[in-house]
């Protein structure tokens, strides 16, 4: 059976028993890794659960390969702090309840690369800002993994102090190192790391520059236009997708007197882009998009793409908003759609009103936009959604459209 198998079917005995047995160091290694990903139960420390715990821990100080031992470490310390100190215990024979921070850092003075690792880990689970400084010195390890450990460490303490080494690292030698240094100056919303993040785009590995596009969108700083122009409409669909979602959080966090321009830029240079491929990436965003900012965002630019005689898919991405929660999405789902014309529109809205049914949020959304766009054959879906309905404001505006729809053939009753 493969490892696979036994991650999906959770035989966390066989993974074990692979780990510690296995000849093969790349076996070793993806058992190290799928053990790391398994879930257990809070009180999981027994049974099973121990002899995953105990594999995992034998792997991170005795195996022959050091991509295992690395592996091993990082699967304790997604199992948690207690995890990583029963580990520092089998090393040092200290009991559990006597490890602490000075501890951690006692480790990162190691002559192995795993054990620092351990205490970047564990620092990173328990540490505060206050015991950076070893932090920020390990960022500059000899070993490339206990480098990127480091980065990951600084970021999640808050270490924004580690500005400049955190640059410097932008051009390690290393890939991973370069993309989590990349990552981490956005998470720490390092602002003077915006140039040498804009040369970062230029990197070969598509993974830095990936990192580096993602990192200049969260800053919110119109530097991030060009890079993310040049990205979209990419041969490789997970540059492109991340370019657009990129001038998504860049249009959700510019603010201030600038926040105007950027977004007529954004519409600018992705109106520039050829083909559909940003308006295809928007509607299929638009199907999972949780923020509500970004997803404010992803109605106003497509609405701002699309045809006045829109593709379905792209009256069906804007229909699912006119209801939302946000009532400012809701409002432009609503006007984009007021500008469009022809029968898709019409008919794509119509089928919506009456599969919701007369109380739902969008009814009141949907019966202004038929008054809008509707022609007669809005107007028995709208005459059942009045009959239905006890709400003042959706009886409102369903009036509002049928005298609209009524008007614009002549009649007056």
């Amino acid at each position: 059976m493969s490892i696979y198998e036994l991650e999906r079917n959770g035989d966390v005995q066989a993974l074990a028993e692979m780990l510690v047995t296995a000849e093969s160091a790349s076996v070793r290694y993806q058992a190290a890794q799928a053990l790391g990903d398994l879930d257990t139960p809070e009180d999981g420390s027994t049974g099973e659960y121990e002899q995953m715990f105990s594999a995992l821990r034998s792997a991170a100080i005795e195996d022959d390969d050091s991509r295992v031992r690395a592996t091993a470490v990082s699967g304790l310390e997604g199992h948690g702090i207690d995890q990583l100190k029963r580990l520092i215990s089998d090393l040092g024979g200290r009991p559990t309840d006597q490890i602490g921070v000075k501890t951690y850092v006692r480790l990162l003075k190691s002559e192995r690369p795993e054990i620092r690792m351990v205490g970047l880990a564990a620092i990173g689970l328990e540490g505060t800002p206050a015991i950076g400084n070893p932090v920020i010195m390990a960022i500059q390890d000899t070993d490339p993994r206990v480098r990127e450990r480091a980065i990951y460490t600084a970021s999640n303490l808050g270490l924004s102090r580690a500005e400049p080494t955190l640059i410097s690292a932008l051009s390690d030698e290393v890939v991973a190192v370069r993309a989590a240094a990349a990552t981490a100056i956005g998470e720490l919303n390092l602002t003077n790391g915006i140039d040498p993040l804009v040369n970062a785009t230029d990197d070969e590995e598509d993974t830095v520059r990936l990192a580096a596009l993602d990192s200049l969108a969260g800053l919110g700083s119109p530097a991030a236009i060009d890079p993310l122009a040049e990205a979209l409409g990419s041969s490789v669909a997970s540059v492109n997708r991340l370019a657009v979602y990129g001038l998504l959080e860049l249009l959700a966090n510019a603010s201030g007197s600038g926040s105007h321009m950027i977004r007529e830029r954004v519409e600018h240079v992705a109106s520039d882009v050829q083909g559909r491929v940003v308006i295809d990436t928007l509607v299929d965003l638009l199907e999972q998009i949780s923020g509500t900012p970004q997803r404010r965002n992803a109605v106003w630019l497509l609405g701002q793409l699309i045809d006045r005689q829109p593709a379905e898919a792209e009256v069906e991405a804007l229909i699912e908003h006119v209801g939302d929660e946000d009532e400012q999405t809701a409002k432009l789902a609503t006007s984009a759609l007021v500008r469009c014309e022809g029968p898709v529109v019409e008919r794509i809205a119509r089928l919506k009103l009456e599969s919701l049914g007369p109380d739902a949020r969008a009814t009141g959304q949907l019966a202004y936009l038929l008054g809008r766009v509707g022609s007669d054959r809005s107007i028995d879906s709208l005459e059942a959604t009045l009959d239905g309905t006890n709400d003042e404001t959706v009886r409102k505006r369903v009036v509002g459209a049928l005298n609209r729809l009524e008007a614009s053939r002549g009649v007056t009753g």
